[in-house]
């Protein structure tokens, strides 16, 4: 059943078409640019997250996101160092979801 709502809901990014790129920022950011399927900034995006170290479930965050320009959405974070397992939901007004994970490294 899991497996299913995985597929389906990877489907339906597909059609969205959006690119995402998420990236560490110095010591105390974390940067997610959203664009369309034309290249164009999406904006107005709600986005939740949350980021896990590789091999523990120590030091769990949930970073919270503001848009601070066209297409791009930045979280604040205590200062981080070394690995992180990004997860990234993100909603437009619609209620469209796109979900992206990346494994994001910080000096």
């Amino acid at each position: 059943m899991a497996y299913n709502k995985t597929l389906a809901q990877l489907a339906a990014q597909e059609k969205l078409g959006w690119k995402v790129g998420i990236a560490p920022e110095q010591s105390r950011a974390l940067e997610v640019e959203f664009r369309d399927r034309d290249g164009k900034p999406l904006d107005g995006l709600t986005l939740t997250g949350k980021m896990e170290r590789p091999a523990t479930e120590t030091g769990r965050l949930t970073p919270k996101f503001k848009a601070i320009g066209p297409g791009y959405y930045q979280a604040d974070l205590k200062p981080v160092s070394g690995a992180w397992d990004v997860t990234i939901h993100a909603r437009n007004a619609k209620g469209d979801l796109f979900v992206a994970e990346r494994r994001v490294t910080w000096p």
